[in-house]
């Protein structure tokens, strides 16, 4: 079942069963007043570091990163101007694909449906277009964008589930501190140590002959937490158990669609 990321706030959650997590998204809290006074403080640092609001504007029309960048801000949110969402967009666009980091992270939320002052009915959301601007954003160190990113990677959600990029990603986020993937890799991390642990226990009830446990083993190679993912080997260890008569590795197989 495809997972929805409605947010960037995760929270994880482990079962009564050896192995298995489900991850649960939470919806951020849409302020738009907080993105119009940081819109401001990025305006004014700006206009003083070109020499002034007007020096400011002109070098937008340039291939100036940054200032179409706070140019971008002004239309988005109506500063010294008239709100002018469209011209805004494509100004930030302008100074995403010029490379400026912000840009990267604020056009990629705003593709996403995950930048509060615009709304989806004023932008035409486009999830995996606004990921890959995530990610250039996440290559150029922006702590938010790293989360965004291994928080993706975590639930398999518009890039292939990999929980080892995860981890990379939300590790580097939290060096870059950002606070959210400080307390969501710190959870990751202790998840990962207690299916460690389940997996050396259930690997060492499988090769000592138990059957059950075989297909137990089978379920951590599916899912590719602790070990590599490699179905190929869950399905060799789900039917050794089902030709020695388990009626639940012949329940796995059958979910899977193999032949036995």
């Amino acid at each position: 079942m495809k997972k929805t990321i409605l947010g960037a706030l995760i929270a994880l959650s482990l079962s009564s069963t050896v192995f298995a997590s489900t991850y649960t998204w939470k919806e951020p809290k849409l302020d738009f007043e907080s993105d119009r006074q940081i819109a401001l403080t990025y305006i004014n640092n700006a206009s003083e570091k070109a020499g002034g609001l007007e020096r400011m504007l002109e070098d937008s029309d340039s291939l100036n990163s940054e200032a179409k960048f706070n140019a971008a801000q002004m239309y988005i949110h109506g500063i010294n101007f008239d709100k002018d969402i469209d011209k805004g967009i494509d100004l930030l666009k302008s100074s995403a694909d010029l490379g400026f980091p912000l840009a990267e992270l604020q056009y990629g939320k705003l593709l996403m449906g995950l930048y509060p002052s615009v709304s989806e009915d004023e932008v035409e959301r486009n999830d995996r277009e606004g990921l890959k601007y995530i990610k250039k954003a996440a290559i150029n160190e922006l702590g938010e964008a790293q989360h965004i990113l291994g928080s993706h990677y975590a639930v398999g959600e518009l890039v292939p589930e990999d929980r080892d990029l995860a981890m990379f990603w939300l590790a580097k986020s939290s060096n870059n501190s950002y606070a959210l993937a400080f307390e969501v890799r710190k959870q990751f991390t202790k998840e990962r140590r207690k299916n460690k642990s389940s997996f050396e226990y259930v690997q060492s009830r499988a090769i000592g002959g138990n059957v059950e446990y075989v297909v137990m083993l089978s379920d951590f190679y599916l899912e590719g937490w602790v070990v590599q993912r490699d179905r190929t080997k869950a399905v060799r260890l789900l039917k050794s158990a089902a030709s020695l008569g388990s009626q639940t590795a012949k329940d796995k197989l059958d979910e899977l669609g193999v032949v036995k």
